[in-house]
């Protein structure tokens, strides 16, 4: 999600003290799993919609008994919907929902461990979130994810999931970290091994770096001409890099260290150009020069990085989806779904209501959903947690409140209008949200 819409967001939509009173008790972590009773979302609270569509979600809906346990007895209905899918996309409305991170979390154990997904996809800087691969199991988990996590997500939910990564890298069956975003998403941007890889390839360009880093690397509005220059240099900067292959590795450089910059000098030109941008808050041009970027990065992960694994993508929803919603910018999810969609199987996060935190001093509130929405529907499931697959439906009058166009909610307050079976193949719902637990 652009960094610009988000705070444009928050801004708008932060509450009073007041209504945090009305803010939804937060789940306490067990390892339980609930029954449909502690599931059960009360009738009253079920907006009003056509019976063909309430028995439709009825049917079609998966309960999801718990956000924490390591029994995935619950989960095993993926099995036969994921079987030979290579790309897991896991989307979400809002970045600061504490029950979507720890959904996906669980998600992500229960993928690792019985279904053979071992590198999780990050909407994270590409280079940073390598190096930052690096480090799981040697530094603390706040501090890995410092150095390559946007702050949206370093919340104590998604440590969890860091933690996990520590734990299972003194296994036989490592889970390995990726980035691929073209903004920088950690504290702190590193170019050491990129100016001594230049030393040897070119001195020239190695002396010309930190004035575009300065910029680009600096997220600063540049004018069409500085933009054009700057993508000149980094893509001169991928070819010094190609060409002095032999001499890099003499000097002891990793084929993957060499391949890695490459790419990172890449990504930092598509940066530049989206940094043309910046003078209009949220541009559809922008958008659309950052997703066609994150696609091009995650073929590489998926090529060139790690060509014989499978892969866990989280991100925004809006970016996963394969189909964007009416007006928006061409999504990552849609690129890659023109090349590689048999590979994919692509969830949507929606929520019915509560509070979301996206890092502003107060968190937003999610106003129940109207009937005329997605949510609404879903939320006729019955279930507070709930998995819902159409990747296989057929249009018909049950089936239209997601074969046809439908609204749904992005951040809980934006309507986006989108055809959910085009842009998903399924959605997990979360009927009360919370906000996320920030480290800082």
């Amino acid at each position: 999600m652009n960094r610009n819409m988000l705070r444009a967001a928050v801004c708008a939509l932060s509450i009073t003290s007041a209504a945090l009173a009305a803010n939804p008790p937060s789940p306490v972590p067990s390892q339980q799993l609930l029954d449909d009773a502690a599931l059960r979302i009360p009738e009253a609270d079920m907006p009003p919609i056509p019976a063909a569509w309430r028995n439709d979600v009825l049917a079609r809906r998966h309960a999801i008994r718990s956000l924490f346990s390591d029994d995935f007895s619950d989960l095993q209905f993926l099995k036969p919907l994921l079987a030979g899918k290579r790309i897991v996309q896991l989307g979400e409305a809002s970045h600061g929902v504490a029950e979507s991170s720890w959904a996906k979390v669980r998600l992500i154990k229960f993928l690792h461990q019985e279904m053979g997904f071992d590198v999780v996809a990050f909407e994270g800087a590409f280079d940073q979130c390598f190096d930052a691969n690096k480090e799981i199991g040697t530094l603390a988990p706040h501090d890995v994810m410092n150095h390559c996590m946007f702050w949206t997500w370093r919340t104590n939910e998604v440590s969890t999931l860091f933690e996990y990564m520590a734990a299972a890298r003194k296994t036989a069956r490592p889970l390995t970290l990726a980035g691929f975003d073209i903004q920088i998403s950690g504290s702190v941007v590193d170019k050491t091994r990129l100016r001594a890889m230049l030393a040897i390839a070119d001195a020239a360009l190695a002396s010309r770096l930190d004035d575009f880093e300065k910029e680009v690397g600096a997220g600063k509005l540049l004018t069409a001409q500085r933009g054009a220059s700057a993508q000149a240099f980094y893509e001169d900067v991928a070819r010094a890099l190609g060409a002095q292959r032999a001499a890099l590795r003499k000097a002891g450089y990793v084929p993957m260290d060499i391949d890695v910059e490459i790419q990172a000098a890449h990504a930092r030109g598509r940066l530049a150009r989206m940094n043309e941008h910046l003078d209009v808050p949220n541009s559809k041009d922008g958008n659309t020069v950052r997703d066609a970027a994150m696609a091009e990065q995650l073929d590489f992960l998926l090529d060139s990085l790690y060509p014989q694994h499978k892969v866990i993508v989280w991100a925004h929803n809006m970016h996963v989806s394969n189909a964007p919603a009416a007006g928006d910018f061409p999504s990552m999810g849609e690129l890659l779904a023109q090349r590689r969609r048999e590979e994919m199987y692509t969830v949507g996060f929606y929520m019915g209501h509560g509070m979301a935190n996206n890092g502003a001093p107060n968190p937003t509130q999610v106003f129940a959903p109207p009937p005329d929405t997605v949510e609404g529907v879903l939320a006729n499931g019955g279930m507070k947690y709930a998995f819902v697959d159409f990747s296989k439906a057929a249009p018909a009058a049950s089936t239209s409140w997601f074969t046809a166009e439908n609204t749904v909610r992005e951040f809980g307050v934006w309507p986006k209008r989108i055809v959910p079976a085009r842009s998903f193949d399924a959605i997990f719902y979360t009927d009360a949200v919370t906000p996320s637990g920030k480290y800082w």
